[in-house]
Parts: structure tokens; sequence; C-alpha cells
């Protein structure tokens, strides 16, 4: 039987702190365009739609004008106060449209808001142009909120950019690719690398590596037991209950990536062999398409759970793609 599943990371690399976790997921860019934009909401809403602004005497006077002043306008009776307050609430919508996206968001990874690049564009080109409109009409406070709002936008665009080109350029790491694995002279170098991508959308990927029985139709009839926590232990049990590989869960952020140590036992060469480690890597393609990246490292020299590893996983990777997209996994011999 061929490695399937990596291994875990070597005990010196150290993961990412909590501390720093919570500020990658709530204090991006993304998100700290989100808060800005519930305050501007807030602001807008409260101090020029629910209530009118007082600006003195004179101001006063041409409120009291818009409100008692009626036009006819297609058939309906109008007030120009009627035009303010109705604009000003869907303004509020569309702040309210941009918090929520900004949101989700800085929720995501770079890989997947490369499928919504689109929307962070247009919604940074829109709060650039806006900024425009409040120099030529409005005052200090919402000139502060749209300049903030379209820097901290424009600068998760260029990021999201510079990231994509990135992931697109020739990989020369560590991080060999099939073709090239074999010919890496250190053992520190030593990896495989897979990328396949799935007519399915990430929650169903997901669920294909997670289930158990939907990894008994793919990895050689295994079935994955865990209980999908960090420091949780794993085995992929075949007949018997015999644990053919087991190991660790090191990370797991759910849809998005898990990695694991892995100890192949299947046979005693492979069972010599100290823990590698095994990441998987998912990210949105499109609507229905998943781009699964697959990276089996850390192997102490060309061991016999290396060579499996990369006899092994482009087979199980593209039966795993037939079984979410046709509903059955390949015929193998």
């Amino acid at each position: 039987m061929s490695a399937i599943i990596p291994d875990a990371r070597s005990s010196g690399r150290s993961t990412v702190s909590t501390s720093k976790g919570v500020r990658a997921r709530y204090f991006n860019v993304y998100r700290l365009a989100s808060y800005f934009l519930v305050l501007y909401t807030l602001g807008h809403t409260l101090g020029a739609v629910v209530a009118t602004p007082m600006f003195g005497p004179e101001s006063d006077s041409v409120v009291s004008a818009m409100k008692s002043v009626h036009v006819m306008s297609q058939g309906f009776s109008c007030t120009w106060y009627g035009f303010y307050r109705g604009m000003g609430g869907i303004v509020s919508l569309f702040f309210i449209f941009s918090a929520v996206t900004t949101w989700h968001l800085g929720g995501m990874t770079a890989g997947d808001r490369r499928a919504f690049a689109p929307v962070t564009w247009a919604l940074f080109l829109t709060w650039a142009a806006s900024i425009g409109i409040v120099w030529a009409y409005f005052f200090p406070l919402p000139i502060f909120f749209s300049t903030v709002i379209t820097v901290l936008v424009g600068i998760g665009c260029i990021r999201d950019l510079k990231a994509g080109c990135k992931s697109t350029a020739p990989n020369t790491g560590n991080h060999q690719t099939i073709q090239i694995s074999n010919e890496v002279s250190n053992a520190k170098d030593l990896a495989f690398a897979y990328d396949i991508y799935i007519g399915a959308p990430v929650a169903k990927v997901w669920k294909g590596i997670v289930d158990g029985e939907m990894t008994k139709h793919y990895v050689y009839g295994t079935r994955l037991e865990s209980k999908l926590k960090k420091g949780a232990p794993y085995a992929y049990v075949g007949d018997g209950d015999f644990k053919v590989v087991d190991g660790e869960i090191l990370e797991i952020e759910p849809e998005k990536r898990l990695v694991m140590t892995w100890k192949a036992h299947w046979d005693e060469s492979v069972a010599k062999d100290r823990a590698s480690r095994v990441t998987y890597e998912l990210s949105a393609a499109g609507p229905s398409t998943t781009k699964l990246h697959v990276a089996h490292d850390d192997f102490h020299d060309k061991t016999a759970t290396y060579s499996g590893s990369v006899e092994g996983w482009p087979l199980m990777m593209s039966s795993l793609k037939s079984l979410l997209e046709t509903g059955k996994p390949l015929a193998t011999k």
C-alpha cells in the first residue's frame, strides 16, 4: 500500500500562536475596513437619516422648506426632504452591504479570495470614487472614513494580487513537484507536492478528506477515525481494526487546511521510517470547483514511505476526484 497521508510538521517547527491567529483572523485589512464601515453606517444613519443635522437657523429654514414644498414626479407627490431621506437610506444600505462583504472577505484565505477578485476590486474602485464626492460636497468626518476604508480595501486587493502572482510562479522551494522530487540531493528537501482541481464545492471536498465513510472508497479501503481537532490522534483503519497509518493532527481549519503527522505501518519497510508530515490546502477555484493542494514532506531520507507517497498520492487524489464528481472511485488493480 502506498503512503497517502502526510505526516506532521517536524518537532522543531513551531505552529502559529493563538494571539497571532486571532490578529490574522479578526484584524486583517478587510476586517478592519468592516469595523470602520459599521461606525460609518451608524454615524450616517443616526446622524443624517434618522435625525436631521442641526446647523443653525439658516439651515433649519432650508430643512423646513424641504419638508413643506411638494413636487409632482411621475404621478407621485414628493418632498425634497423625502428625496434626501430616501437617498440617505439607500446609502446606508450600501454601507451595510460593504461591511458584510468586507467581513466575509476577511474570513477567507488569499487563495479563496482569488475567485472573488472582481468583487473586491469593484468594491475598492467604488469607494475610491466616493472620495472625490465627499471631498467635493462634505466635511472632515465623511472624508476620513471614506479614505480609510478605501485604503484598507485597496491594500487587501494589492496583497491578494501579489499572492496570486506568487502562487502561479514556478515553484523553486522545498516543495518539489512529482516531476522533480526524485532529483533532490538533500534529505531535508525531499518532498512531494500535488495540485488537483475537483469539480465539487470546497465543503464537499473537505468532507471527502475527513469522512471515514468516504475515505474507505479511495484510501485503499481504510476509514479515517479521529475527533478532528488540533492535537487529536487519528488513524486510517483497515480490516481487523489494523491501523494502516496513524499520527496526530497538528493544524486544522475546516474547509481550508489540515496538517497531520504520518506514520505508516502497512509493511515492515515503512514501519521502520520515522513520521513525516502531510498538508491539505483547499481553495475555491470557482462556484463548484476546488483546488486541492497536497504536500507530503519532512522525510529524513529517501525512505520507503517517501517512495510510496510519490507512487500513491496521484492515484489516491485522482480516485477522490472521481468519487466526488461521479459518485464512483477509480477502478484499480
